[in-house]
């Protein structure tokens, strides 16, 4: 979130040259792609919606390792957009060793005062729906960004899985949110969804907008309230009187 606008601020305090890869034109300058980026080698290169271009890491492999040689070690390219498991995994093969990620989250509750941790709650970190003029039209604003993730970026990024179907899902989570999402509850869904969600439990950074964080909890027992393993050992032994 933001990327854009944090990198052409990163732009400003050196030399740099900026190319938005959703662009025609700018794309076009990549036809030969060694060829003009060593000819901005002594420039920062910001290139926005990397995704655009796949290819593109097998040419930054080589212009990196001869920079190296010339003694530039870091700082060349500024590589924005969306991490999409495959971009992940071909940058990560491409530029192992030479790559650094570094994910933007939306605004967070230490962003913000205490009296608006409400809002915060209700209307998401995105500035244009925290933000809004009231809650009606920030309401607007996510329906509005959530049908356009999901119906263009969504199938952008390779993960096979029908708009409709993913929203469903999407309201399932949203059910769990802060809570222990069981295997049960998933097991109503489809399974390139199932597949889906324990490849993005594998792959931390990817593009979906949940995060499954793994936590230790004893089971309990309902009538007790004594662990269930505690209880099962004392039945092997002594009583659990004695125990």
């Amino acid at each position: 979130m933001g990327k854009t606008t944090l990198a052409l601020e990163v732009g400003e305090q050196r030399p740099s040259i900026y190319l938005d890869l959703e662009s025609d034109a700018d794309r076009a300058k990549l036809a030969e792609p060694e060829l003009y980026l060593t000819g901005h080698e002594d420039k920062l290169v910001i290139l926005d919606e990397v995704r655009r271009v796949p290819d593109l890491f097998q040419n930054l492999r080589g212009l990196i390792d001869r920079g190296r040689r010339k003694g530039l070690r870091s700082g060349r390219f500024l590589l924005l957009g969306s991490a999409s498991m495959d971009l992940l995994k071909q940058s990560g093969e491409s530029l192992a060793g030479r790559i650094a990620y570094l994910e933007l989250a939306p605004i967070d509750g230490f962003e913000v005062e205490a009296g608006e941790l409400n809002r915060l709650w209700v209307r998401g970190g995105f500035p244009d729906s925290l933000l809004a003029a009231n809650d009606t039209v920030s309401q607007r604003w996510r329906i509005d960004f959530i049908r356009t993730y999901l119906e263009r970026d969504i199938p952008l990024l390779g993960p096979g899985i029908p708009a409709e179907t993913l929203r469903r899902f999407w309201t399932m989570l949203a059910h769990h949110q802060s809570g222990l999402l069981k295997h049960i509850s998933v097991l109503c869904t489809p399974p390139k969804i199932q597949k889906r969600i324990e490849r993005h439990r594998k792959m931390p950074g990817t593009s979906m907008p949940w995060r499954i964080f793994h936590c230790d909890h004893q089971k309990i027992s309902v009538r007790s309230g004594i662990p269930i393993a505690s209880r099962m050992t004392a039945k092997k032994g002594k009583p659990l009187s004695q125990a």
